[in-house]
């Protein structure tokens, strides 16, 4: 009785084996990637509403007052530290290293840990460093309160403690550093999440905006003209 043969692949057929999966792998990476991206920012937009409920815990406490900018002279009066007591994280020390909720996991220097800005900008006084009143404010549901910060390699501040280089630039104060203004001097991440940035707006809903608005449109959702 004849013995049946293992009939072996051909190098054509490993080739042709060989092509599918490389087309296969060129369709699917893609598309993995875009859900990748879409998860950091989702997780991105979750912790902007988590500091936004911060907020409103520290606004309660403090008769209705919210954080802007930098404290002016005092190190421990910078916006992300006066809402420490309200998030699930604190401050060991100065090291911030421990903490997420201020990292969004998109920013591509993955050693800062504070990346986002917060609006300190004021249409008659420009750069405001001392909390406001929340009725001092127009039109809650458009006004941005805190957004994606830009990264720009030896220009954007690297936040690890409380007394790193250039901490009291964390905050939004000028047209310039709108998502539309030159790279050295913009704050606003122009393209961190599908072209765009996440925000937290002034009734603490978090939302994506494009970066390709007009200075005019960007001026509106900041200073609520």
């Amino acid at each position: 009785m004849a013995t049946k043969k293992n009939r072996a692949f051909t190098l054509v057929e490993l080739l042709v084996v060989i092509s599918i999966i490389a087309l296969l792998v060129a369709i699917l990476l893609p598309a993995l990637n875009r859900a990748r991206e879409q998860a950091k920012s989702t997780i991105c937009l979750t912790q902007l509403r988590s500091l936004g409920q911060a907020t409103l815990l520290y606004a309660d406490q403090w008769d209705e007052f919210v954080p802007r900018g930098y404290g002016g002279g005092s190190l421990q009066d910078n916006w992300f530290q006066l809402l420490m007591p309200f998030i699930d994280q604190i401050d060991l020390d100065g090291d911030y290293s421990h903490m997420e909720i201020y990292r969004c996991p998109s920013y591509p220097n993955k050693d800062s840990v504070i990346t986002y800005v917060i609006n300190s900008w004021d249409i008659i006084f420009g750069d405001i460093n001392h909390p406001t009143k929340l009725s001092e404010f127009r039109r809650h549901g458009e006004r941005v309160y805190m957004t994606d910060m830009e990264y720009v390699p030896g220009v954007s501040p690297v936040i690890t403690q409380f007394d790193s280089p250039n901490v009291n630039h964390l905050d939004v104060w000028l047209l310039g550093h709108m998502a539309s203004g030159d790279e050295s001097e913009r704050r606003v991440a122009r393209s961190r999440h599908h072209g765009g940035h996440n925000a937290l707006y002034l009734d603490w809903h978090a939302d994506w905006i494009s970066g390709d608005l007009t200075e005019e449109e960007y001026t509106r959702m900041w200073l609520s003209l």
